[in-house]
């Protein structure tokens, strides 16, 4: 999947709480007749419930995250002593098996596959089952010995979803109370103060309060049967969770060790709660665009910057990349969104007074009843920049709060930071296989956390057989994983479902319109802006007050200001699921029945459609392979441009949404392949205004040239290590080696060369890199990459070489839109490489060296200057000046003006856990998904074939 930037569980944008702390619970079991616990079958129904095998996985770091404070100490000797075998049962078990496979792609055989992933069966072997137990009569767990999955088997619907709850609790009952805190925007009164930056993104980002979470609720049931039926599921989810929390009051070692600590207890958990943690995750993963203010206030600086609106909207344009027919694809499809609004109506897209713009509503720091001493900010601290010797993050558990409060902050990440992003698929047809059958290496990244935000099952009763993972206090459905004999995964998509709509101030009383107006213009009326207190009260009493202000048309209010005629104005931002943050369910219930997904690939993509959220969907059988677009994305009016706010008057107001069907997709497709990571979904599918990296040049190319390579190569039949090969190959890529840095090279090369020694150096070191393939990876082990100096002088010339070609003569616009220019693997999350200045490099490139392009621009920026335009000798002269100043900076990070001392290590890139209070050793880079699964079918094909009518 893929997140809003680079922080390591989520960037906090959510739900919240009106007042007060998080209710309690009132959800009840419905009456039962108890049911005698039949004994368990002695294999542990292995591969029962119409397995028809051929599932694997991986979840590092592994399952269980309650830990007892012995255990907590014990992660903390196990860190401290570098010993991988150290930690309690079932914490850290997966690290080691994700860990090998960096060190041992692309030599993956058939025969070591196992040994990188587990098995995915249904079920439990005989010899396999550590514990079964009945959390109520109609349900058995079966915990397996291997890893500690719990095997869920409900005598009755309810009894499944009751023990979904409950092994939830079990195994993650600290994360999912963290998570729904961040939803509520109640996380200060876990933890203090520390918690009032998240809670203020999350008020500010979907203000909610404890009504409109429980009106979604009753909305859902009203929907119709399958809402019935999912508020019935939920309920008992809830009840189950709330057994265990009961069972820790009478029982309080079965309370994670952090509450003890922290001096706190778990509240019951609630419906809302669950809706809390599904816009959690839904507006970070599930969403695209939104930043329509910053891309005007960056085009007015870069107009003022080079004194033309016209040039400063070339380079913007350019830069976006929009529909380029460069841009890799994962479907064929000519699928037309946003591409029919016509010429833009100067009155919809209104003219900001950049300078008056201000945070308005909760995105202001709240007041509180009492000043604190000391707090004068709620801005978290930036994270230390990683040195030329970073090391790795091995400490003890604390054992103090204030240590803990530090510590849970890691989980409720800072926004500002951003969210790991890397997930991919990779899914072969059965015609290049060696058995016929489809092969899918794929999985989301939703960043490395300790606890995990997912987690994961293995569920059975009426109407439910599933193994997969969920988003911990939102799982009751598997979200990503197998069926009986399909399996399913996603990425994030990033469509365009967020609107930055500016509303024109007026005073509903009929007075003077200023900024503190509390009414805006509509349709000829004053509508009147919603506004209510959302109250936290701190463990030391103190209550923080946030004043919420939204729209009821465009959502929340987040800033305030003037229009550049001076107009007072407030913009709201508008996302597609706000005010349904549950409907996605009906999606999710739908893929976990094993009758209604019969109906094969068709059936997934009706699936699909019932989820709002945007992601790329992916499905393989024993016949098909299959993509499918998700998400609740509007249909914009005329004359408004998507990368700009529109004027939210009524006139320009979405017209309703992109039906499923007219979604990118794509089935068993003529090259034999499906790939995704994270890039564009089809052509003519137009990316959001928070988008700038679907060019010539994706990450999802180095996953493209290895399986077109193992297609076309004659003779060879594909088996399931052939595509871990590809994917782990291709994740130890930097992509600028591979993809850029032989056109930098190119242009480097001539007559004009420096007469400096050390710059002429750094270029040889940089082309024996390309030669090696631009991997980042210690293959022989010993602690060092084989291309460390290269590596280095890369990372530190990256961004001057960008603001040599992209500089003041064309309005500095990395800067003054705020862009990503580099994605490095020394943010140690392990994700790389999906934003960034990669593709606009070499498009210049090409264009300065005279190379035939089939996208993008058509006029070279490299070199140009105020007063002459660009030219190969400029470029050439600029290029080698950047370097020089990288070679500057890494003498001083480096300590040392000698070249051979400037290197990169592993530990430089190593990926780190982002803990609760348990540490856990890190892990070699590598550029891939948090959960994966590896998928060919042993035995029999879906029922129907694609193109089906059901």
């Amino acid at each position: 999947m893929r997140g809003a930037g680079r922080a390591g569980l989520v960037a906090i944008v959510a739900l919240v709480v009106a007042t007060g702390p998080i209710a309690s619970a009132a959800t009840t079991a419905p009456s039962t007749t108890a049911v005698t616990n039949p004994a368990v079958d002695s294999s542990g129904k292995y591969r029962g419930s119409s397995d028809a095998g051929g599932f694997r996985n991986i979840y590092a770091p592994g399952q269980d995250a309650n830990l007892t404070p012995a255990e907590l100490q014990q992660t903390g000797a196990a860190v401290s002593a570098n010993d991988p075998n150290g930690f309690p049962p079932h914490f850290a078990d997966q690290r080691a098996q994700y860990d090998a496979l960096t060190g041992a792609a692309p030599n993956i055989t058939a025969k070591t596959l196992d040994q990188y992933f587990k098995d995915e069966s249904f079920g439990v072997k005989a010899s396999d089952i550590a514990r079964v137990y009945d959390p109520q009569p109609d349900v058995t767990v079966i915990r397996d010995k291997t890893s500690g999955v719990p095997h869920i088997y409900g005598r009755t619907r309810y009894g499944a979803l009751f023990g979904e709850g409950y092994t939830t609790a079990e195994d993650r009952l600290l994360a999912a109370d963290v998570l729904r805190r961040v939803g509520r925007a109640n996380l200060t009164a876990l933890v203090g103060t520390a918690g009032l930056p998240r809670d203020q993104v999350g008020i500010a980002a979907a203000p909610y309060s404890d009504a409109d979470l429980d009106n979604q609720v009753k909305q859902l049931e009203r929907s119709g049967p399958e809402g019935k039926a999912i508020v019935a599921d939920l309920r008992a989810y809830t009840a189950g969770f709330n057994a265990f929390i009961d069972k820790t009051a009478q029982d309080p070692s079965l309370l994670p060790a952090e509450y003890q600590l922290l001096g706190q207890k778990p509240v019951p958990w609630t419906p809302g709660d669950t809706i809390a943690v599904a816009a959690v995750v839904g507006s970070i993963f599930g969403k695209g665009g939104g930043t329509e203010v910053r891309n005007a206030c960056g085009l007015a600086a870069m107009t003022a910057a080079t004194g033309s609106a016209t040039a400063a909207r070339k380079v913007f344009d350019d830069l976006h990349f929009v529909d380029d027919p460069a841009a890799p694809t994962t479907s064929t499809h000519d699928t037309p969104y946003d591409t029919n609004l016509g010429p833009v109506d100067p009155q919809a897209v209104p003219a900001l007074d950049c300078a008056a713009m201000t945070p308005a509503g909760a995105t202001v720091a709240p007041v509180s009843s009492r000043v604190l001493a000391g707090v004068t900010s709620y801005a978290a601290p930036d994270a230390a920049s990683p040195g030329a010797a970073a090391v790795s993050t091995a400490v003890a558990a604390p054992t103090t709060r204030a240590a803990a409060v530090a510590e849970v902050m890691s989980l409720a990440a800072d926004p500002a930071d951003g969210t790991a992003s890397m997930s991919n698929a990779l899914l072969v047809s059965g015609a290049h296989t060696q058995t016929g059958k489809p092969i899918a290496v794929f999985g989301p990244q939703v960043g490395y956390n300790v606890p995990g935000l997912l987690m994961e099952k293995d569920v059975h009763g009426p109407g439910i057989d599933a193994r997969g993972v969920g988003f911990v206090g939102a799982d009751l459905y598997v979200q990503l994983g197998r069926g009986t004999d399909y399996a399913f995964s996603a990425t994030s998509s990033g469509a365009d479902n967020v609107d930055s709509f500016v509303l024109k101030l007026c005073d509903p009383s009929g007075g003077a319109a200023t900024t503190t107006s509390e009414g805006y213009e509509r349709k000829g009326k004053c509508v009147a802006i919603q506004t209510f207190d959302h109250e936290t009260i701190a463990p030391d009493g103190t209550t923080y007050t946030w004043h919420v202000e939204r729209s009821p048309d465009y959502g929340p209010i987040v800033q305030r200001g003037r229009l550049a005629t001076g107009e007072p104005i407030a913009v709201a931002q508008k996302r597609s699921t706000y005010g349904d943050e549950l409907g996605s369910a009906v999606g999710f219930k739908r893929l976990n029945d094993p009758k209604y997904m019969k109906g094969g690939y068709d059936a997934f993509r009706e699936a699909a459609h019932g989820i709002d959220y945007t992601f790329n969907w992916f499905y393989v059988d024993a016949t098909t392979i299959g993509y499918q677009h998700s998400g609740k994305v509007p249909l914009r009016a005329k004359g408004v441009d998507p990368d700009l706010p529109t004027i939210g008057d009524g006139t320009h107001d979405w017209k309703g949404y992109l039906p499923g069907a007219d979604q990118p997709w794509e089935v068993n497709p003529g090259s034999g392949f499906l790939t995704s990571w994270n890039n564009q979904q089809a052509p003519g599918f137009r990316p959001s205004d928070a988008q700038w990296s679907y060019g010539p040049v994706h990450r999802v190319t180095l996953l493209n040239e290895r399986l077109a390579k193992l297609v076309a190569t004659k003779n060879r039949k594909i088996v399931p290590a052939d595509v871990v090969n590809a994917m782990g190959d291709a994740g130890t890529v930097d992509l600028r080696a591979e993809q850029v840095l032989p056109l930098l090279l190119r242009v480097m090369t001539g007559d004009s060369a420096p007469a400096d020694d050390r710059l002429l150096a750094l270029r040889k070191e940089l082309g024996i890199w390309v030669k090696d393939g631009g991997h980042r990876k210690d293959t022989n082990g010993d602690g060092a990459y084989e291309d460390g100096g290269a590596i280095a002088v890369l990372d530190a010339w990256w961004r001057p070489l960008t603001d040599a070609i992209f500089g003041s003569a064309v309005g500095t616009p990395f800067e003054a839109l705020k862009l990503v220019v580099d994605d490095s693997p020394q943010e140690h999350k392990g994700s790389s490489f999906d934003d960034g200045s990669y593709g606009a490099v070499m498009q210049d490139l090409h264009l300065i060296l005279g190379d035939k392009t089939t996208g993008g621009w058509k006029t070279a920026y490299c070199g140009r200057t105020a007063s002459a335009p660009a030219s190969l000798a400029a470029c050439r002269a600029a290029l080698w000046s950047s370097l020089a100043r990288a070679a500057d900076s890494l003498t001083t990070q480096f300590s040392s003006p000698d070249p051979a001392k400037w290197v990169r290590t592993p530990a430089d890139d190593e990926i780190r856990f982002d803990p609760l209070l348990a540490k856990v050793l890190p892990m070699r880079w590598i550029n891939r998904p948090t959960f994966q699964q590896v998928v060919q079918l042993q035995t029999r094909g879906q029922a129907k074939k694609p193109g089906g009518k059901r």
